[in-house]
């Protein structure tokens, strides 16, 4: 908690955090219960539509998206962290400690795990880029040609 997010201190928050997003209004943290939102680092809400193991969270435009541990992994949100819904592609299951998401743009992102995904989040849309990759920790950047 603090006045700012750079002068951040440790507060009463007892779940396990797996990344951070600053929307510019609303703090939001990706835990094994859900993402928690704060306007004012101080007080903590849970999403109740975001339950589940979450490890990423990216803003790709006006959405977030969020990867969360199970078959169908990912989940939007229109409302900066409020409510979510399920993307509905059956991907590969992320495991433990992968951050599978990245934007490439403020449409697309691209999910890696077991295979290389570009998901169209608006049209809705997935297309395999690559059938077999090795396994996949996490996704830094994209260039897609």
């Amino acid at each position: 908690m603090g006045k700012s997010v750079r002068s951040l201190s440790p507060s009463g928050f007892r779940e396990d955090q797996h990344n951070l997003l600053y929307t510019g209004s609303r703090l939001l943290i990706a835990t094994a219960s859900g993402v928690y939102t704060s306007e004012d680092l101080k007080s903590f809400s849970l999403s109740p539509s975001s339950r589940g193991y979450f490890h990423a969270l990216e803003q790709c435009g006006d959405l977030i998206l969020g990867q969360v541990m199970r078959s169908i992994p990912l989940m939007i949100s229109r409302d900066f962290g409020l409510t979510w819904e399920s993307l509905p592609y059956p991907l590969p299951r992320p495991t433990f400690g992968q951050t599978s998401v990245k934007c490439v743009d403020e449409r697309r992102a691209v999910y890696a795990n077991e295979s290389v995904y570009l998901v169209d989040l608006y049209r809705g849309s997935l297309t395999q880029l690559s059938p077999e990759v090795p396994s996949v920790n996490r996704v830094i950047e994209v260039h897609l040609n």
